[in-house]
């Protein structure tokens, strides 16, 4: 997927549906179902290639997903 995204320093927001619940190990949590409907994640890119790089990682990563959930 190409993009234009920008290289700039933020916190962004990546918003998501569901549309069929699924069950997730949530590390030391356990299971957690995760129900239909709209999610948001914030999260931040002050790191090495701004948001660039962060939401690249998003969008691109083929890697297990490591969220940090509060």
């Amino acid at each position: 997927m190409a993009m234009n995204l920008p290289d700039a320093k933020g916190t962004y927001v990546l918003l998501s549906s569901v549309s069929l619940q699924k069950r997730l190990e949530v590390g030391r949590l356990g299971a957690f179902d995760l129900v239909p409907g709209c999610y948001a994640y914030v999260g931040s890119a002050f790191g090495a290639g701004g948001l660039r790089a962060r939401l690249g990682h998003h969008l691109q990563s083929n890697a297990a997903p490591h969220w940090h959930i509060d």
